[in-house]
């Protein structure tokens, strides 16, 4: 089996899971790219030397010490465990009538606002090339003259933050979002299954949401089915965090009277007491119900306490909160969609009341 410029989750991740899964009784760091380490397994040693190479692959070392097959062994459960994909890149197009002009402008600012990231572009013959860089990824975007776009780069972060954009996009559906997600990991998702779980989670919503937040939760649904180690887990939370703050801008629009803009938000209408969001008294009045009023509060303390400290970077790099354990990601997805029937149940019965 080859063990060369594999595409491998990234090194944190790698070294966790190695560590959670074997008794490693020694670790080195002889290079700055490369971490040898020894493995105890039945009574046995296996030692393995990673590399972590300039292009973002990783490649595992299994010629040393004298257990050559117990090193293979381990070194294919790795491969096997860790691996995004066994292609190094994804590779996917969209026609003009998917992706309009003004919505691809709309991608390359989205994605400079989420992830604070450089966007070089080069005018070609036929084509326009945009290089998107963020830490160790790199990612490309062809615009052709005829208006079709190719998307090649890595699955990794830059490469969610398409998908969760996309899928707001009327003209791509969602079946096509599931073609682009088995293509780039290799697997395959039932869309029924998808939608079925959508329709059970959120059974109240689902007669209020519109479509493209729904479609935004579904590729979010699809996203949790694609078993892949992260370092930082964050993007799994980014589609579900984005239709709380959506579901929250209609009702308040609906019910309140007011619309919110995509810039300052919700600045200025509420005050925060020890962490804890309370609306301020013109809305508290404005309000139909306490209930309303308190799931509001609920969802705005929620959505402070982890969108802006999962989508914004610390002022201090090293400060900056990411997400290690997948389960901690899961959990942050369930909540907001718990937190969005609550809000759309609440809001049924204040419209049925009104009728």
């Amino acid at each position: 089996m080859n063990f060369k410029k594999l595409n491998l989750c990234e090194k944190t991740a790698l070294l966790n899971y190695i560590k959670n899964k074997f008794d490693v009784t020694n670790e080195k760091n002889p290079k700055y790219n490369q971490t040898n380490i020894i493995i105890k397994l039945d009574d046995q040693e296996a030692l393995l030397n990673l590399f972590f190479n300039s292009d973002g692959t990783t490649t595992i070392g299994i010629s040393q010490g004298k257990n050559k097959e117990l090193n293979q062994q381990i070194a294919e459960i790795i491969k096997n465990d860790c691996i995004l994909s066994d292609k190094k890149r994804v590779d996917f197009t969209l026609n003009n009538y998917q992706l309009l002009n003004n919505e691809f402008e709309m991608l390359l600012e989205f994605l400079k606002e989420e992830l604070k990231c450089n966007i070089k572009n080069e005018t070609h013959t036929n084509y326009k090339l945009y290089t998107i860089n963020y830490k160790k990824e790199k990612f490309v975007i062809k615009k052709y003259n005829n208006s079709s776009i190719q998307f090649q780069g890595k699955p990794i972060t830059i490469y969610s933050k398409i998908i969760e954009y996309l899928s707001a996009i009327p003209n791509v559906n969602l079946k096509h979002i599931i073609k682009i997600q088995e293509k780039a990991f290799e697997i395959q998702i039932n869309q029924d299954e998808i939608e079925t779980e959508f329709y059970s989670k959120l059974p109240k919503a689902n007669n209020i949401l519109c479509n493209t937040t729904k479609k935004i939760i579904q590729s979010g649904l699809i996203h949790q089915k694609i078993e892949v180690s992260y370092s930082d887990y964050s993007i799994i939370t980014y589609p579900f965090l984005r239709s709380l703050e959506s579901t929250l801008k209609k009702i308040w629009r609906d019910i309140l009277q007011e619309t919110i803009p995509n810039k300052n938000g919700f600045n200025n209408k509420f005050e925060c007491i020890e962490s804890v969001y309370q609306l301020k008294d013109r809305y508290k009045e404005l309000s139909p119900s306490q209930t309303l009023s308190d799931i509001i509060e609920d969802i705005y303390t929620y959505y402070n306490e982890n969108r802006h400290t999962l989508f914004h970077s610390d002022g201090n790099p090293e400060m900056t909160r990411i997400i290690e354990q997948r389960d901690e990601a899961l959990t942050i997805s369930e909540k907001c969609l718990e937190l969005i029937e609550r809000l759309c149940d609440e809001y049924e019965k204040i419209q049925n009341t009104n009728e």
